[in-house]
């Protein structure tokens, strides 16, 4: 069994001498401090585990208020036999949790959330006090009569979490996933989700797939009743992955349609289509198409939104072909959806995700190269406001060995960029390792 990789000699030497040329070619970051490099940690019984990460769900990142953070992601310990057997599956695992203490300036070891032995999909979001609020989808095993029911929890301020409820239970929920949460500005917390209730009992038997997207808000300890936010005129088409954020004092919800289950209909949204909800709305606006298909694969992973703390939303979106993307940002404001702005393209954007700092400044990370698990490193870009241009690119991982990806980003309310992303070493065939930059260098001069 393969225990984590201490970093070699060599190994750090080349990560500084990567760091110093990002900082001399980095523009406006003034005597910024040097960027922290974390490996996170699963102990069990006082003893580190090696572990292997689920790819399947991208990890969550937050910060909080005091400098602290959390991080989420899951994974199996490869020091047990279960862990093991589970890693070789290639699909499931425990969520685990991982505190970043800003009194001791280290990561503490994460632990399992409580619930099933399968658990993913995170979302979580800070509240003004400090609060983390957590969804995730929790599953009790690979059983045929198991299902992937939605939970929410809360940090308790002790370091741990409350006891998981269930956010929308339904017999006919079937499979709950990738879920998306949000604080309004009144401090409401909103999740969205894909869902099964609204399909027949062959359907949800048939894939997991065949979904729809809903919605419910938390009225103090009580989550209200699901509220449809897709509406699809075909019923072979399904819709995934969904996304929501605040603009203002409206609810803004994005996600994908494809056009049956295959693996040749799931490999490409039709369309991408989003909706809004006002504070007083009972219902969803009926959907709109947002990003039309032109041929490119587009949807699911190729796509993310932020809030802008400015008062809008934005997204970030790559549209793939022949292993090239072309990756886009947008706006959201009163007047309705900007037009689009090109960021990236080449043999770079997967995976995008994006933050945007108080100021306006859109953090968009993502997958750079491929082709080769050790031809992967994590690339990004800034877009000041109202900028037409990004940045020069970044490379955030150069000079680590092997393959660095699926980043997540978050701006800490210092302004500091913390990105965290999954680590493959060389010659391994899992990912092994979950990193975290906290004070990423970053480009801010516009190209």
């Amino acid at each position: 069994m393969k225990s984590l990789r201490p970093l070699r000699r060599a190994h750090l030497v080349a990560m500084l001498l990567a760091v110093l040329a990002t900082a001399s070619a980095t523009v406006g970051v003034g005597a910024q401090a040097q960027p922290s490099l974390d490996v996170l940690r699963i102990e069990q019984d006082g003893a580190g585990l090696s572990y292997a990460v689920w790819l399947s769900w991208s990890p969550a990142i937050v910060t909080t208020s005091d400098g602290g953070g959390w991080a989420f992601f899951s994974a199996d310990p490869l020091n047990t036999p279960e862990g093991e057997i589970a890693a070789s599956a290639g699909h499931r695992g425990r969520l685990y949790a991982s505190r970043f203490d800003p009194a001791a300036g280290v990561w503490q070891p994460a632990k399992a959330m409580p619930g099933g032995a399968i658990q993913f999909g995170p979302a979580a979001v800070v509240s003004g006090d400090g609060t983390v609020h957590l969804v995730f989808t929790d599953r009790a095993d690979e059983g045929p009569g198991s299902f992937g029911t939605l939970v929410y929890t809360r940090s308790d301020g002790n370091g741990g979490w409350t006891q998981p409820v269930l956010v929308a239970p339904d017999q006919n929920a079937g499979h709950q996933l990738a879920a998306s949460a949000i604080l309004d500005g009144r401090g409401q917390l909103h999740v969205v989700w894909q869902d099964q209730r609204a399909v027949d009992a062959a359907a949800r038997g048939q894939a997991a797939a065949n979904a729809d997207i809903f919605s419910s808000s938390l009225d103090g300890d009580t989550w209200s009743e699901p509220v449809p936010v897709s509406r699809l005129p075909v019923p072979e088409e399904n819709a995934s992955r969904p996304q929501v954020a605040v603009a203002g004092d409206r609810l803004v919800a994005v996600w994908s349609v494809y056009g049956g289950i295959t693996e040749e209909a799931l490999g490409s949204a039709v369309r991408v289509e989003w909706t809004s909800r006002g504070p007083g709305d009972a219902d969803w606006a009926a959907p709109q198409t947002l990003i039309e298909q032109d041929g490119t694969d587009m949807g699911g992973r190729l796509l993310d939104v932020a809030s802008d703390p400015a008062g809008g939303a934005v997204i970030v979106f790559g549209r793939r072909s022949d292993d090239k993307t072309n990756l886009f940002l947008r706006r959201f404001n009163a007047d309705g959806w900007d037009a689009d702005v090109q960021i990236g393209e080449g043999n770079r954007g997967a995976f995008p995700q994006l933050a945007v700092a108080s100021d306006g400044t859109v953090h968009v990370v993502y997958n750079v190269g491929g082709g080769g698990a050790d031809n992967i490193q994590v690339g990004t870009v800034t877009v000041p406001p109202g900028a037409t241009q990004p940045s020069a690119e970044a490379i955030l991982t150069r000079g680590e060995e092997g393959a660095q990806g699926r980043p997540v980003v978050t701006v800490a309310e210092d302004g500091k960029v913390w990105v965290l992303y999954l680590h493959e070493p060389p010659g391994f065939s899992k990912v092994t390792e979950v990193r975290c930059l906290r004070g990423a260098l970053v480009p801010m001069a516009t190209t």
